[in-house]
């Protein structure tokens, strides 16, 4: 091109094929690099196409499941609404029961305090005439009985104690011709021979079953002002005792009887209480059984959502890196 002689020293043709030399060493390297990226990338690709075809069949498993946890799940959720709506039928039956147990309940106790009131009434007199008789000795019981002519007041004391323990009166004389009296005193006298035995008799004495004929004939004894304690304890200390015990046997009657209908309301209420609270236990346990269900059931439902969840992300990984393989 420029019409001149170029002239080639050996130290230029030296440099040449230097240069030439490194030039072929530079160009084999970039090839073979390029053949080993080349080769890598094959082994990829043939690798993920194999990684493809494994995760497509690991997508196709989970579709299944994943359709199976989102049924499980959605059925769970509405056994656990239909569950929880039944216990709160249950609950609201249970609640109104424990409401009305809760009122036969009070309506028994304000039964059962009505009737304690009255028959506390008759307990202090009671107990005040158990306290007298346990403080008298035999000797007491044995002087009432060694008295020839009594006082009237011993009289109408012996006379309550006989009527009280159902004793027969003699019949002897009175006053008028041809009249017959009853007389309690021999047979009385009779009780006190075992004076222990007899204080005895008197510990035990059935107070619940008094005879209402018995009761009528104490009736005249009750209203007459001989027959208190603090006039017959004048004359005998025994009687005394004696005394305030009769005393004390008719004002328990008296209010024995008086209790006897709230005593059968009472028991009336409490056996209405034992049926309440009989069908309270059984709702109890069904409501126990109903919310120990649910909470099986929220348990269950806990480990499906979770699984579902699980189960989601996996087929969201899967189809990620499947896109990216691809």
């Amino acid at each position: 091109e420029l019409g001149r002689h170029n002239y080639v020293t050996p130290t230029s043709y030296l440099d040449l094929l230097k240069v030439f030399a490194k030039l072929i060493g530079m160009k084999s390297t970039e090839i073979k690099t390029a053949k080993e990226r080349m080769s890598v990338g094959l082994n990829k690709l043939l690798k993920t196409a194999d990684d493809v075809a494994i995760m497509q069949k690991e997508l196709e498993e989970m579709q299944p499941e994943l359709e199976q946890a989102q049924k499980d799940t959605a059925e769970t959720m509405i056994q656990i609404e239909n569950d929880t709506k039944s216990a709160n039928e249950t609950r609201e039956v249970v609640s109104k029961q424990e409401a009305a147990a809760n009122k036969k309940a009070a309506e028994s106790q304000a039964i059962a305090d009505d009737a304690q009131r009255d028959l506390d009434e008759a307990l202090p007199a009671l107990e005040a005439a158990v306290a007298s008789l346990k403080s008298l000795q035999k000797s007491d019981i044995v002087e009432v009985r060694a008295m020839l002519k009594p006082p009237k007041g011993v009289v109408l004391v012996m006379e309550a104690v006989c009527i009280l323990k159902q004793v027969k009166p003699k019949r002897i004389a009175g006053d008028k011709p041809g009249q017959k009296i009853d007389d309690y005193w021999e047979n009385g006298k009779a009780l006190l021979q075992n004076p222990g035995k007899f204080l005895d008799s008197l510990f035990e004495f059935d107070k619940e079953n008094i005879p209402q004929n018995v009761i009528d004939k104490m009736a005249s004894y009750m209203e007459n002002p001989e027959f208190e304690p603090s006039r017959i304890e004048a004359v005998s200390k025994a009687c005394k005792s004696l005394c305030m015990w009769a005393r004390a046997m008719h004002k328990y009657d008296q209010v024995a009887k008086s209790i006897a209908p709230k005593r059968a309301a009472l028991e009336q209420a409490q056996s209405e209480l034992a049926e309440v609270q009989e069908i309270l236990s059984k709702a109890k346990a069904e409501l126990a059984l109903v919310e120990e269900n649910i909470a099986r059931l929220e348990a269950n439902f806990a480990v499906t959502v979770k699984k579902k969840e699980d189960l989601e992300a996996n087929v969201e990984l899967c189809e990620q890196r499947l896109i990216r393989a691809k």
